[in-house]
């Protein structure tokens, strides 16, 4: 979620995007969603520039602020309704709610990545075992191991511009399908044998 504001006059801007940040944090209240998962990924407060054709130069035209969140939310039944109620307060020119993607997760991702590395090596071991049966030998040690896991860690859904318009326009609830969080693991294997 990036909130931000701008405005010719620095404090005015600072002032726009403080109180679009408030009306954030009293959505975020409503959804229950915890201060623990809401975490500021970025800030930036700065001067915004327009090039001036005729003088050939760069020319101050008032100040931008930015402020990027990272919000977990713990319950995704919700996700439609709390990104409504982000955009329904409106973006105009000076101010506004953007929602640049949605990531996908998993809290049991550990577990699950532990589960998968175990199977991994266990059917690592019985190719080897059948791979040394077949050529009469037998494994006498793992020499070496290593392994790679991979994922939909991040799985954005980008939303353009004109997405994030007609969700600020719309009565309906916004419809957000989940799908699924995919873990892949490789093991390699070098095996003694005798």
């Amino acid at each position: 979620v990036d909130i931000w504001g701008k405005n010719s006059d620095a404090k005015k801007t600072q002032n726009l995007a403080a109180q679009k940040t408030k009306e954030a944090q009293n959505v975020f209240d409503q959804y229950k969603i915890k201060k623990d998962d809401i975490q500021t990924q970025s800030y930036t407060f700065a001067p915004e520039y327009v090039w001036d054709n005729k003088r050939n130069e760069n020319r101050m035209n008032g100040f931008r602020s930015n402020q990027g969140l990272r919000i977990t939310l713990r319950n995704t039944d919700q996700l439609g309704a709390l990104i409504d109620s982000l955009t329904k307060a409106g973006t105009t020119a000076e101010v506004g709610v953007t929602i640049g993607q949605i990531n996908w997760d998993s809290t049991k991702r550990d577990e699950l990545e532990l589960t998968a590395l175990n199977d991994a090596v266990k059917v690592s071991r019985r190719r080897a075992d059948e791979m040394a049966k077949a050529s009469q030998s037998k494994i006498k040690r793992i020499y070496q191991m290593s392994h790679q896991m991979s994922g939909s860690d991040s799985m954005p859904i980008p939303m353009g511009k004109s997405a994030r318009l007609e969700m600020a326009m719309s009565d309906t609830v916004t419809s957000v399908s989940s799908g699924q969080v995919k873990i892949r693991v490789s093991v390699s294997a070098a095996y003694e044998i005798e």
